[in-house]
């Protein structure tokens, strides 16, 4: 609904991982304590509701609990009573319980009506006190909700909805420097490097009961380079990065168009014994509750290209977004990842190539913020990545900004780089 009253009581893993990497940037962009508090939120219930003893997610809680949509989650006053007397109509009426949030059967859905500062004044508190009393209820809550009949869980674990959670995980680990945030996007990972490949280096997309099957899809491929990515600019170990251009290889060799320079949805040689979604071969575009894969994997051959300095892969993105152009100016909102790319594209990409003993130290400052249309690329040690090509010098502290493959005389600091 217009006014975001009632959630989607079904909850997907692939809905709170797009959403914990929104409030991550936004984060990162304004440093608003509102957005990290929902980033941190949303992991909790990932690593509480969706996660396998392995480390990996599970796809979905159903919306369903004892035969009523959406019961497990929702309240009603004379429950705050018996549960926390001396503060239930307060809480009540800060979470819109038999007011705003009032859903079916005199049951309500917890949702904030009015501003917190303003709630505050009215009940003669400071914004903090009222802070910490709606944490403490917001725990009590949890333990209770707990007693209660759980919804079904749906535990496949789908690749490319992993793929989603670990770059989330990567970028609120860029925002707030959880490591328990960045372990958790590792060992997913890793889980998924050693369970989901082939000897032959193709995917599988669904792991359930130690078993894998399916054949991967465009978007598992596409989702889990990009995620690689993603983990490089936060570790800056290049083994991501060089198991992403892995997947974009086998993306171009498996699921290329031979009439033009998207993919198809579906790769083109199945090995005997192997089973394949009932699908007619497609070539799907459009961002729907997940983003585009032909968007995306644009949007990792960019990075690559950059990263690794092959023109090939920057011309062949280039060339999925012109083919595109007149579809995401039409319907915008359809193609909102493409118009990401397109963007990137117009303004061009600055690469920030940052080497010496503060490398990792320099980058992980630059990572707190936002910088879209900006790769960030970081080394201790001489590296083998083209980008560091002359611009490394054993212990000393130097960064570059590049543009393309020219780049500004390097700077020590990051301070210099901003007043650069």
């Amino acid at each position: 609904d217009s006014n975001w009253k009632v959630p989607h009581f079904e909850k997907m893993l692939y809905d709170n991982a797009q959403l914990i990497s929104l409030y991550a940037n936004m984060n990162r962009l304004n440093g608003d304590e509102f957005y990290s508090d929902i980033v941190e939120k949303t992991i909790g219930f990932v690593f509480r509701e969706l996660t396998s003893p392995e480390g990996v997610f599970y796809s979905a809680l159903d919306a369903d609990s004892e035969g009523e949509e959406g019961l497990f989650y929702l309240w009603n006053r004379a429950q705050l009573r018996e549960i926390m007397p001396e503060y239930a109509d307060l809480l009540a009426d800060y979470w819109g319980i038999d007011g705003a949030g009032l859903w079916e059967k005199g049951r309500s859905i917890l949702i904030r009506p009015a501003d917190d500062a303003l709630f505050a004044s009215r009940q003669h508190l400071s914004e903090e006190e009222l802070k910490q009393l709606t944490k403490m209820a917001g725990n009590i809550l949890l333990v209770e909700r707990g007693k209660r009949i759980r919804p079904a869980l749906d535990d496949k674990v789908i690749l490319s909805w992993n793929a989603l959670m670990i770059k989330a995980l990567a970028q609120a680990y860029q925002a707030q420097g959880r490591q328990a945030w960045l372990d958790a996007a590792i060992k997913a990972a890793e889980f998924i490097h050693q369970h989901f490949m082939s000897s032959e280096g193709q995917l599988k997309r669904v792991w359930k009961n130690g078993k894998v099957k399916i054949t991967a899809l465009l978007d598992d491929y596409a989702f889990l380079a990009e995620a690689y990515i993603v983990l490089y600019q936060t570790t800056f170990d290049e083994k991501w990065l060089f198991r992403a251009e892995t997947l974009a290889k086998t993306v171009i060799t498996h699921f290329t168009d031979p009439a033009g320079p998207l993919f198809w949805y579906s790769p083109a040689g199945i090995n005997a014994g192997e089973t394949m979604p009932a699908i007619s071969r497609i070539i799907s575009t459009t961002d729907g509750v997940e983003p585009s894969g032909n968007a995306i994997m644009a949007g990792v051959l960019i990075s690559l290209g950059h990263y690794l300095e092959q023109p090939d892969y920057t011309e062949r993105a280039k060339a999925m977004v012109i083919n595109l152009q007149m579809n995401f100016t039409a319907y915008p909102s359809a193609y909102a990842c493409w118009a990401t790319n397109a963007v990137t594209l117009a303004m061009g990409v600055t690469t920030i190539v940052i080497s010496g003993p503060n490398a990792l130290r320099n980058a992980t400052i630059l990572n707190r913020r936002y910088n879209p249309g900006v790769l960030i690329a970081a080394a201790v040690e001489k590296s083998e990545l083209p980008v560091f090509s002359h611009r490394f010098k054993r212990d000393q502290n130097l960064i570059y900004k590049c543009q393309g493959q020219t780049c500004s005389a390097p700077v020590t600091s990051i301070v210099d780089l901003v007043i650069q």
